[in-house]
């Protein structure tokens, strides 16, 4: 292998290594009871607002597929995870 190449492997394998500290370290998971609020759209995506127990308000977005079984002002065990770069975004969402 010419140094060359050699060095493009350890830049990629760097950025490969970052990629993966970022997404399972940086990444925060949060799970609570909430309850549903209303269900937005914004963008062309679709988010929820969620009241937790303890009475913080969160918008989460949430995927497409979900979304119609989703009922406004009912209690569910809500997952969500977010970073830096992403707001929140639903993982598991469970009826209670």
């Amino acid at each position: 292998m010419t140094k060359k190449k050699k060095t493009i492997v350890l830049v990629l394998f760097c950025i490969f290594i970052s990629l993966l500290v970022y997404y399972f370290f940086i990444t925060s998971s949060t799970a609570a009871v909430g309850t549903v609020d209303r269900k937005i759209i914004q963008n062309n995506n679709n988010y929820i607002e969620v009241i937790f127990d303890s009475g913080e308000t969160k918008k989460i977005r949430t995927p497409q597929i979900v979304w119609p079984l989703i009922d406004e002002k009912e209690t569910y065990f809500i997952k969500y995870r977010y970073n830096l770069l992403r707001t929140p975004f639903l993982d598991k969402i469970e009826a209670k």
